[in-house]
C-alpha cells in the first residue's frame, strides 16, 4: 500500500503542497485562488494543513481512496524542501 510521509524536518510551511492538493482543492475550492480560510470557516477537514508553521498530514486516508488517482504526486512535486515521500508499505 502507498503512504504518504511528511519530514517536518525539511518543511518550511510554505503551503505550496496545500495549495496544490486536488482532494484540497475538491473540499475547499477557495484554495484555488489561494486563499487558506480559518479552520473554523472551512467546508471540510483538508487531507493536509499547515499548523504552527510546520505541514500536518489531517486525512492521509484520503488519499488513499480508491477513486481517486494516488499516483497525482503533485504534492511532492511542488515541494521546494523535499519534504514529502510517498513509500509503499
Amino acid at each position: 500500500m502507498m503512504k504518504l510521509k511528511i519530514d517536518s524536518n525539511k518543511c518550511t510551511g510554505c503551503c505550496q503542497c496545500v495549495l496544490v492538493c486536488p482532494i484540497n482543492l475538491q473540499i475547499e475550492p477557495r484554495l484555488e485562488q489561494g486563499i487558506i480560510p480559518p479552520k473554523s470557516k472551512m467546508k471540510g477537514e483538508l487531507v493536509m494543513m499547515v499548523i504552527n508553521g510546520i505541514n500536518r498530514l489531517i486525512h492521509p486516508e484520503y488519499c488513499y481512496n480508491k477513486d481517486f488517482d494516488f499516483n497525482c504526486d503533485r504534492c511532492s512535486q511542488i515541494c521546494p524542501t523535499g519534504a514529502f515521500q510517498i513509500i509503499n508499505e
